[in-house]
């Protein structure tokens, strides 16, 4: 009885071994790949950084750019998910990446491309009010208007169209939609009420705009 537990115990111990081998030569397989993405100027916002196929308890260990006036990088901790990138002017930089996978640093890079702004606007009306987009590149405050009854009217300038319908957030999450040019209510207790209209161009190219509505 004593020799087939011990032989159990060592077949469980030899697969335990097997499975952790496998474990990492499927990590060393394992293709990584930095998604890169095209941004605007300016956009007063840090985008997460991420790489394909790396596990949630991988660790970060460094991000470069390869032009810091052009791309910033930021980092705040040694998650897998602890870095973003913020676009400063138009051009190119390359990103690297660093992190730790089973003990081991694997290394990825990509090239992000930085945009002109766009001025894909023409003209915002918001409660038949003009926005001054010159000073609200990318969103505007308009919490001071504290009404239920909002009204959105877009029009986009030559090249770009406004991609229907506009949606309404609260707190980042999409609850109604409107059309633009027509009016929604809107619910003065939900927290941090926004509007989001989104633009495209013949390229396919996006361009986001947000209207800050309630606290």
């Amino acid at each position: 009885m004593k020799k087939r537990i011990a032989a159990v115990v060592l077949l469980a111990a030899l697969l335990a071994a097997v499975m952790s081998v496998s474990a990492i030569a499927l990590a060393e397989k394992t293709q990584y790949r930095l998604e890169t993405h095209t941004y605007w100027a300016g956009a007063p916002a840090a985008y997460t950084v991420f790489t394909e196929n790396m596990p949630d308890d991988a660790e970060l260990v460094s991000i470069k750019s390869s032009k810091p006036k052009v791309l910033k990088v930021e980092k705040w901790g040694s998650g897998c998910w602890d870095s973003a990138v913020v676009p400063l002017k138009p051009g190119k930089s390359k990103v690297t990446v660093v992190y730790k996978v089973n003990k081991k640093k694997v290394t990825v890079s990509g090239t992000y491309t930085v945009k002109k702004y766009p001025n894909a606007i023409k003209k915002l009306l918001v409660n038949k009010k003009p926005v001054d987009l010159k000073a609200n590149k990318f969103e505007v405050d308009c919490k001071k208007l504290k009404s239920a009854k909002v009204t959105l009217k877009v029009t986009p300038a030559s090249g770009w169209k406004v991609s229907n319908p506009i949606e309404i957030l609260s707190e980042g999450c999409s609850y109604k939609t409107v059309k633009n040019g027509k009016t929604v209510k809107i619910s003065l207790k939900k927290p941090r009420v926004s509007a989001l209209i989104t633009l495209t161009n013949k390229l396919g190219e996006e361009f986001e705009y947000f209207v800050e509505l309630t606290e």
